[in-house]
């Protein structure tokens, strides 16, 4: 026993220095844990004007977390020059800033959860103010008031007039030489979608939309830039329909994610694009009710019900009491601007899109009747008798066109 007490010795010598040096690393560990833990879902706006300024200002952002998202507009005083408000998001977003009666933001900045957007400047008009927390902010703060006087101009213009042409022109070739020199950030996606004019270049607008490298439009950072009005303006915006598809990723009720396979499943598919709404959403509803019951069973053929909606809790509340079954229930937060619904020739809801399973896309169209008697047709034993139309069918009887949206193009992609 007297032996080993001088190696009992070292030891503890030994495992006093490596136990203090272990133990800062702990604690450094876990403080860094708790300070990640500490950033709550929400960023934070800081007003500091002239005290002369006491005004109320419309803000507009996409709130979202692994669980959805809802679109939320609310409105910030500021008295005295002072004001501070909270937004509550999980993924970065965008937010606009609105100030008087023009369709065309005053001033748009990019927050993340833990940012600290400060708004400062010398009067109550936004265009002129500095906004500042981080990155894109601070490149699109520094746009905005190079280009101050060309906006200005365009929000004054009345929308649809042919008078305002040049002004909103001159605003879309600014936005252009911004997004060229800064593809490389994710602030040139946002002034794109905030204040291009697709109506006046629709084909400008195209080239510059698919210019920007996929790498910036992570998960969670495309439902901010839905834009309704982007698409249906022109059929141009979309070009010609594809005529074919891969594998498609769509945010389902069930699962979070499904996977639609188009190309390697061999099994039809049915998309139907819809908008809360649309005139016909019950008679559509109940078409795809039958074709359901008609088929032999949800992997041989299958049906999905994609909602172009910004509001996953509204989505979910709608879906939960049409009783549809058997089918993917799944939205598109950022509505008819979503990439795929773009790829696919959609610009207006109801839409129909039909694959072959195979990776051929057989129609694309705004007419239920074509859409089923399409998808119909691909009924894999076709020829035993029970595919003739039913009278109480979909194909006998479809519903009328029309929605929230008017198609643009006459449905008729292929």
């Amino acid at each position: 026993m007297l032996r080993l007490y001088p190696h009992i010795i070292i030891c503890r010598r030994l495992c006093r220095r490596y136990l203090s040096a272990g133990a800062v690393w702990i604690i450094l560990t876990m403080l860094l844990l708790w300070l990640t833990g500490c950033v709550k879902n929400e960023f934070r706006m800081e007003f500091s004007l002239p005290d002369s300024v006491t005004a109320t200002y419309r803000i507009s952002y996409y709130a979202s977390d692994p669980r959805g998202g809802l679109q939320v507009e609310s409105a910030v005083a500021v008295s005295a020059g002072k004001g501070e408000a909270i937004g509550l998001t999980r993924y970065p977003t965008m937010v606009t800033i609105s100030h008087g009666s023009s369709v065309i933001p005053a001033a748009i900045f990019y927050a993340e959860r833990g940012d600290r957007i400060v708004l400062s400047g010398s009067g109550t008009d936004p265009v002129e103010w500095n906004i500042s927390g981080n990155r894109p902010t601070e490149l699109l703060t520094r746009w905005r008031l190079d280009n101050r006087r060309i906006i200005e101009e365009a929000r004054r213009t009345t929308p649809q007039d042919s008078a305002s042409a040049p002004a909103l022109m001159a605003l879309n070739k600014a936005v252009a030489a911004f997004v060229k020199n800064n593809s490389d950030s994710p602030a040139a996606r946002l002034l794109l979608f905030a204040y291009f004019d697709a109506g006046l270049d629709p084909r400008e607008f195209d080239r510059l939309w698919r210019s920007l490298p996929e790498e910036n439009d992570p998960e969670g950072f495309a439902p901010l830039l839905a834009r309704q009005d982007l698409t249906g303006i022109s059929p141009a915006l979309q070009g010609a329909p594809a005529k074919r598809a891969d594998n498609l990723i769509v945010r389902s009720a069930d699962n979070n994610a499904d996977t639609l396979r188009f190309a390697s499943s061999g099994s039809p598919l049915l998309l139907y694009y819809w908008q809360r709404g649309d005139d016909d959403r019950k008679a559509l509803t109940d078409s795809l009710r039958w074709l359901t019951r008609w088929r032999r069973d949800s992997a041989e053929m299958v049906i999905a019900d994609i909602a172009l909606n910004p509001d996953s809790s509204q989505w979910r509340s709608l879906i939960r009491h049409d009783s549809l079954s058997q089918t993917v229930r799944a939205f598109s937060p950022r509505g008819l601007a979503d990439r795929d619904a773009l790829r696919f020739g959609v610009t207006g809801t109801p839409w129909f899109v039909v694959g072959d399973g195979k990776g051929r896309l057989l129609y694309s169209g705004s007419d239920a009747a074509k859409a089923f008697s399409k998808f119909r047709s691909l009924r894999p034993g076709k020829g035993s008798g029970k595919d003739k139309p039913d009278s109480n069918g979909p194909s006998a009887n479809p519903p009328a066109k029309g929605g929230k949206t008017v198609p643009t193009r006459q449905g008729d992609g292929n």
